[in-house]
Parts: structure tokens; C-alpha cells; sequence
């Protein structure tokens, strides 16, 4: 006599689906991981080829909670709108205290505070007002 277990198809149905679930779980989590490394980089290069330098002032303090560290927020005005950032707080900057903002033309909300980057990678010499 032959001594094949009897496998329910339905069972095996369940796991190859719980398999293909698990790898496209996965593969959306290296996705997103990607997609927001790539993003801080291109961000980071655009505004270095094209950014624009202005003045904006440290306004409110940040407090997240937990064991993050908190941030200063400032903001700048552009062709009349108002656009905010966040710089790590520090013993230097304070509330009320200017601050030199990289931001792009095309899109303001775009903008980093000059001190994220690496000195010589940007130059602010000649500032645009707004």
C-alpha cells in the first residue's frame, strides 16, 4: 500500500500565499527605505547646483518628545509666502537669532539652512533678500 499523506490543496494554497505576501511586504520596505535615501540625496544636490541663498529667522522651538533631540524652527518669506524649516539646536542659535536658508526657486519649501552643508559645498556670499 502506498503511504502518501493526503495533502489538503487549500493549505498549500494558504502558505504560498502567505509566502508572496511576505516577499512583496519586503519589497515594499526596500522600496521605501530607497526611495527616502535617494530623495535626501538628489534634494541635497539640487540645492547645492541651484539653490538660493536668503536670511530667515529662528521663530519657535521644536520639543518631539521621547529621546529626540530638539530643533529650532525658523522661516523666510518668499514672493510673499511664508516657508519653514528645521535646524538642530545647538549653543549658537537661538530664538529670534538670523539664520542663512538654501532653498530652491521653483519650490520653497525645499530649503535646508546653510549649516547642513559641508563647508565649501555651498556659498552664500551675495544673498537675495526677500
Amino acid at each position: 500500500m502506498n503511504s502518501k499523506k493526503n495533502k489538503n490543496p487549500s493549505q498549500d494554497n494558504i502558505k504560498n500565499n502567505s509566502y508572496i505576501l511576505g516577499k512583496f511586504i519586503f519589497i515594499i520596505g526596500i522600496v521605501i527605505i530607497f526611495y527616502a535615501i535617494s530623495n535626501s540625496i538628489i534634494v541635497k544636490f539640487r540645492l547645492k547646483q541651484s539653490g538660493v541663498c536668503t536670511m530667515g529667522e529662528i521663530f519657535d522651538r521644536e520639543s518631539p518628545g521621547g529621546k529626540s533631540k530638539p530643533g529650532l524652527i525658523y522661516r523666510f518669506n518668499y514672493k510673499g509666502g511664508i516657508y519653514n524649516g528645521i535646524v538642530a539646536e545647538d549653543d549658537i542659535l537661538k530664538v529670534g537669532d538670523s539664520i542663512c536658508i538654501v532653498y530652491l526657486k521653483s519650490s520653497p519649501s525645499t530649503n535646508r539652512p546653510l549649516r547642513f552643508f559641508d563647508s565649501g559645498d555651498m556659498k552664500c556670499s551675495n544673498f537675495i533678500l526677500r
